[in-house]
């Protein structure tokens, strides 16, 4: 009879919104709770929560039928508010399942939402029934259970990745986990969390992650990876390596700079590292110096930080906070005519111009132009460094100064110096050779390059000048790919020959674009999600931006890419096409969304 008298107060009356207040309002009340019939709604919503909570009201409170009007008595109160408390629970755990779809739960722990989802069902059929203590017990355990399920899709999104040995020179030691014995390491090996890295007297060592970045460790240098992991959701990477003693040097990658965390811990310094050229050496235990030449970099000690731009170091002296940033030193101008010399025997002396403010300077010497393995390097306080023992072939070189606190400044541009037997055939160094194709996006091209200043060369079977300093420029014209053969002949009649495929890249043909919704000129139309396809070549990586959010993927061998975007309320979308290696943009175009 009670439940007929409750159905028909409630018939017809507006539901009311949920106060989040309401457990509050319950431990307000002195005495009884008394409302009219006409406001249920507005009193369930006010002291248990919701609207639809109307039956817990109904099982505390008296009803008076000659006033219309509900009592809930103070024996009761308290009960009301126990039950106001638990469906606050309640709530912030729906709020938190919600999150946890959108954070992976369908793909993480899709079995484990169906229970909680089914917890929640339950707990509804509970408060129709006006079962108080049943739903607040179970409000509790869906507090739990949604925690559980948090934790299990932290645990199942995070998963280790390697980071690969990719080069070493000399004495390279891994210790696997903290408590190994060292080790010799070999190129190839991979290293997760907690192994250790160490590279003795002139020793080198390049470790390479899954997202293209590197760190450099330079001799004598001692690190740990602390923490490597990639969210499998965001593909977003967490590295954190710590430096004992020795220097490095870490380049993340364009892709890391935007979507990784990549912190390295030295002496008492932590930083948070968005730069694609940043070093860190410590001298010693109590004192760390740290350049940026590119991005930025956060740096924290002794509750103190600094934001490094690029060109900018600092200084980290244990017990004290870092230093304010300091401007490096500019690179030294070096003496030569071009970036390219040829040598006969195995010694130079390299000299530049002097830098203000510069305390010493150090010349670096590798087969590489990036400088990862085989590096020799020559310190000296004048501007002047005799190079020995130069090996027959191509060497690099760069030039960096040091200020007066010990802040590595910016390297020259790589300087090549080519080595030659008196008996082996000419050199023939192409300036644009980093690939097997070379990449023009004009018809009318330029060859250039390096050779002996004494030869014939022949690019096609014509002559080409060669100047005084060994350098030549051939004018091509490319109209798709061609091979050109180019020859280079001594006097006393050794002869080499380069075969080099030329390829010409139609930039207009970048953005002959297939969309999933209809598009006139560069007008778009608008749609929850967009699939864009497209055809380029496979040097090229693609980005595309539509407001806030970035997305970038690489070109597949056959040059074919697509990817499918949400773009929000974004006013266009943006397709750039750069460089995969060089990060040079080629090509961009914008279009708007209506």
């Amino acid at each position: 009879m009670k439940l007929l008298v409750w159905l028909a107060v409630i018939s017809g009356i507006a539901v009311a919104g949920v106060n989040t207040a309401y457990s509050q309002n319950v431990n307000n009340v002195a005495d009884s709770l008394n409302f009219p019939a006409s406001q249920l709604s507005e009193a369930a919503a006010r002291y248990a929560g919701a609207a639809q909570n109307w039956p817990v009201l109904s099982s505390l409170a008296e009803y008076d039928a000659q006033t219309n009007r509900f009592t809930i008595l103070p024996s009761n109160l308290e009960t009301l508010a126990q039950f106001s408390t638990a469906w606050s629970q309640l709530e912030a755990s729906r709020t938190r399942f919600s999150q946890l779809i959108l954070e992976g739960g369908r793909v993480f722990a899709a079995e484990e939402l169906v229970v909680i989802d089914s917890l929640f069902a339950r707990h509804r059929r509970l408060v129709s029934e006006a079962n108080i203590p049943e739903s607040i017990r179970l409000s509790g355990t869906i507090d739990e259970r949604v925690q559980e399920v948090n934790d299990l899709i932290e645990t199942r999104r995070k998963a280790d990745i390697e980071a690969r040995l990719e080069q070493k020179t000399g004495q390279v030691d891994r210790r696997e986990g903290l408590l190994a014995e060292w080790n010799p390491a070999a190129t190839g090996e991979l290293f997760v969390r907690e192994d250790g890295i160490r590279t003795g007297q002139e020793s080198q060592a390049q470790l390479v992650f899954l997202d293209g970045s590197d760190v450099v460790l330079y001799e004598n240098t001692t690190a740990v990876i602390r923490q490597s992991q990639v969210d499998r959701l965001t593909n977003r990477s967490e590295v954190d390596i710590e430096l004992s003693g020795g220097g490095l040097l870490t380049r993340l990658s364009a892709a890391a700079r935007n979507q990784s965390e990549y912190s390295l811990n030295a002496g008492s310094a932590t930083t948070d590292i968005r730069s694609g050229n940043f070093w860190a050496e410590t001298a010693s235990e109590d004192r760390v110096t740290m350049s940026n030449f590119d991005g930025e970099v956060t740096v924290r000690a002794e509750a103190g930080q600094v934001l490094l731009q690029e060109n900018e170091g600092t200084i980290v002296i244990r017990g004290r906070e870092p230093s304010d940033p300091i401007r490096l030193l500019t690179a030294p101008q070096h003496g030569w005519s071009s970036p390219d010399s040829v040598i006969y025997n195995d010694e130079i002396d390299l000299t530049w111009q002097e830098v203000n403010g510069a305390s010493y300077y150090e010349v670096d010497m590798a087969p590489s132009r990036t400088f990862d393995a085989g590096l020799r390097t020559v310190r000296t306080s004048g501007t002047v460094a005799a190079l020995t023992g130069i090996p027959v072939g191509i060497s690099y070189l760069q030039i960096r100064a040091f200020d007066q606190n010990g802040l590595r400044g910016n390297n020259t541009a790589p300087l090549r110096l080519l080595r030659i037997a008196t008996d082996a055939p000419p050199p023939i160094i192409l300036d644009q050779r980093d690939r097997q194709v070379i990449y023009t996006y004009e018809q009318d091209f330029r060859l250039t390059g390096t050779t002996q200043p004494d030869v014939r060369l022949l690019v096609n079977g014509s002559d080409v000048q060669v100047d005084i300093s060994g350098r030549f420029a051939a004018p091509l014209t490319v109209e798709d790919e061609r091979s050109v053969r180019i020859q280079a002949i001594d006097p006393a009649g050794n002869t080499r020959e380069v075969t080099q495929k030329i390829q010409y890249i139609d930039t207009g043909r970048l953005f002959d674009l297939s969309w999933s919704v209809p598009v006139t000129g560069n007008q778009v139309t608008r749609t929850p999600r967009i699939l864009i396809s497209g055809s380029a070549w496979p040097f090229m990586r693609v980005e595309i931006q539509a407001g806030d959010q970035r997305w970038q993927m690489p070109v597949g061998s056959t040059g074919q890419w697509s990817r499918q975007i949400s773009p929000g309320n974004a006013d266009s979308i943006i397709i750039t096409f750069k460089d995969r290696s060089s990060g040079e943009t080629i090509a961009e175009q914008s279009f708007e969304l209506n």
